[in-house]
């Protein structure tokens, strides 16, 4: 099971059993550079196998939504572009409370959208 190992303890703000994921990160030991930044912290309720799946695009999006942002339920937020990464920034922005708007200039982005949802 992936969990932190620190060779310079005060530079993540991580426990030594932290649960986290790593994009590539597909083995039982690996060199993080600028872990405390490359690093997400995993959830009890989300599994490893799970965590492999979601890969760079949620990572990127988490990372802007949650870390950088700060977002709080109830902000909005405008992402730009919905493909991969803006998908899941719609996603996690949403999962936080946050009013989202999604913008892009390709109508057929929005093919997944339910028929009743079509303009």
């Amino acid at each position: 099971m992936p969990a932190v190992r620190l060779r310079q303890p005060s530079s993540l703000r991580l426990s030594v059993s932290a649960r986290v994921h790593a994009l590539g990160s597909v083995c039982e030991y690996v060199a993080i550079e600028r872990a405390d930044v490359n690093l997400v912290r995993l959830p009890q309720e989300v599994d490893f196998v799970t965590a492999a799946v979601l890969g760079c695009r949620f990572m990127t999006s988490f990372r802007a939504i949650v870390a950088q942002g700060r977002v709080l339920p109830g902000q909005w937020v405008a992402v730009h572009g919905c493909g991969g990464v803006g998908l899941s920034a719609i996603i996690i922005a949403s999962a936080m409370g946050a009013q989202v708007i999604g913008v892009d200039i390709n109508d057929r982005t929005w093919d997944w959208r339910k028929p009743s949802e079509q303009p």
